[in-house]
């Protein structure tokens, strides 16, 4: 009995562990944060008329002022992303808005492996994870498809 206590416990311990990824997000949709008609319509537009990567615009969402998401907005028109290395990007709590954008720029349209993408996580410091990042990713060749979901290549 005292085990199964536990185990349930520990079960409601790791949630807030799992969630801490991003979730991709519909780019309109982060348009609420404005509550002037002006700037929701602007905003609106801009997501709508461009393509917009869903992990990297709730990247983007993370923004804390409304300049620096529209400018984001911007930064990710038309470009593909490694949502694990978004994840990197965005998940410390006392990255800056400017740190954000500039780790979403040296990101945008590289791909990681795995053993890259563990090495950058494991750098504590802000501008050395982006540095790691941005020494480490590959541009992918010109002919691979679009922005969106890919398929994984799988490596033997």
């Amino acid at each position: 009995m005292l085990q199964l206590i536990l185990k349930t416990h520990l079960a409601f311990l790791l949630i807030p562990l799992l969630t801490l990824a991003l979730e991709p997000s519909n780019p309109t949709g982060l348009c609420d944060r404005f509550l002037g008609d002006k700037d929701k319509a602007i905003c609106t537009l801009k997501t709508t008329k461009e393509s917009l990567d869903w992990y990297a615009s709730a990247a983007c969402g993370l923004q804390q002022d409304d300049k620096s998401f529209m400018s984001c907005l911007d930064e990710i028109k038309g470009g593909t992303f490694n949502p694990e290395a978004l994840d990197l990007c965005a998940k410390s709590q006392e990255i800056s808005d400017d740190d954000r954008i500039s780790c979403i720029k040296k990101i945008k349209n590289k791909d990681y492996s795995r053993s890259q993408l563990k090495k950058c996580a494991e750098v504590t410091e802000v501008s050395a994870m982006q540095g790691c990042l941005f020494n480490s990713g590959r541009t992918p060749a010109s002919n691979a498809a679009g922005a969106g979901f890919q398929a994984l290549e799988i490596k033997k």
